[in-house]
């Protein structure tokens, strides 16, 4: 692929390769003067955004899975790897997900290997549709906890958090594949994009597995209604982190590639953090989750004192309030964020050696650089 050729000396090379083996996660950056014609005391006549085009590369993955021996003192960095607001945001989203399902894969649960064998089944496509024979909460309610005597109290929070929350999207998966032929209309109110769990939409195998579910049922169907609200994260757009903001636009794009309408909408007075929904097909709502103040918990409202009028009518209602819509382009996104549109751009093939390494819990957002 297309590169950067970059020469150095190679007990430099060396001293790169040494240091990221150190278990942090090891970036370089690297600035190529966008007019080499200019003299570098003119640089600072130019605005900052003008003066450099930046581009990035895992150092990590970039010494595990090249011969870069065979390179002698010189270092390769793909074109694709373009550094900005919408690069840099993913890599932050793909860092915060590879270490939220980490913990899945930490010591104290490898060494517990009833819940070693079960991991697996949760993540995949297929197997995790069996989870739950009743097609009800009961690999949530009854399943998991047979598992915290391997694992510390502590540790067991954690596990049942992440195993749930999978357990859970493949739970409702079910549902909706035995009521496709009737299912005519999938609307979701999602919490997530209130906190750094917006992060799953995009790099989360078990969520691209949910989200891809209704693209699925709903394919060639022109009376199917599939449909997301995400609230914005604060009542003025100023005061949310760009990094946050350009999330959850990629949360769109990818959302819209995969066949469903996704607004965002203005927050929520009351009720920001609580989970709405409305399945047709004779589903109903799934009362399951409730996030508040951006802390890892979840539960099974076994006693909900919502009905369904209640999810429609807040559906409804938020619905009314969009910003921001699939139907918008990068163009109208970097006018509503107040910021140039350079950065919300993305280059047209995902970057390489420079995200963490796919894994069962870690998949990449491929369909945002489908041109």
């Amino acid at each position: 692929m297309p590169a950067l050729k970059f020469r150095m000396k190679f007990k430099d090379l060396q001293a790169l390769r040494d240091a990221s083996l150190s278990g942090s996660t090891f970036m370089l950056a690297l600035a190529v003067q966008k007019n080499p014609q200019q003299v570098p005391n003119d640089l600072l006549l130019v605005a900052p955004p003008d003066r450099f085009a930046w581009y990035g590369l895992n150092l990590a993955e970039y010494f595990r899975r090249t011969e870069w021996q065979r390179h002698g003192g010189t270092l390769y960095i793909p074109l694709q790897n373009s550094l900005n607001l919408a690069t840099f945001s993913l890599l932050w989203s793909a860092l915060w997900v590879s270490k939220f399902f980490g913990r899945l894969s930490s010591p104290e649960v490898l060494g517990a290997p009833k819940l070693r064998e079960v991991i697996p089944r949760v993540f995949d496509r297929r197997e995790s549709l069996r989870l739950s024979p009743t097609g009800s909460w009961d690999f949530l309610l009854t399943e998991l906890p047979r598992f915290q005597p391997e694992l510390d109290p502590p540790v067991f929070r954690d596990v049942n958090f992440r195993l749930g929350l999978a357990g859970a999207l493949s739970i409702i998966r079910k549902r909706m594949y035995e009521a496709a032929g009737c299912l005519d209309v999938v609307r979701n109110y999602c919490p997530e994009s209130l906190y750094g769990t917006a992060n799953l939409w995009l790099f989360s195998t078990a969520y691209h597995h949910f989200m891809s579910a209704t693209g699925e049922i709903g394919a060639g169907r022109h009376d199917f209604v599939s449909q997301r609200l995400l609230p914005l994260p604060e009542y003025e757009i100023s005061d949310t982190s760009r990094m946050l903001l350009s999330i959850l636009w990629h949360v769109v794009l990818r959302y819209r590639a995969l066949g469903t309408e996704v607004q965002l909408v203005a927050k929520p007075s009351k009720g920001a953090g609580e989970d709405y929904s409305y399945y047709g097909g004779g589903i109903g709502y799934f009362p399951w989750i409730t996030l508040a103040d951006d802390q890892v918990q979840w539960m099974v409202e076994m006693g909900a004192t919502r009905n369904m009028a209640d999810n429609l009518d807040f559906l409804n209602e938020q619905a009314q309030n969009r910003q921001l819509g699939s139907a918008q382009t990068v163009a109208d996104a970097a006018r509503l964020f107040q910021m140039p549109k350079s950065e919300l751009e993305l280059p047209d093939e995902c970057p390489h050696l420079f995200f963490p390494q796919e894994n069962m819990f870690l998949r990449y957002p491929t369909e945002l650089f489908r041109r």
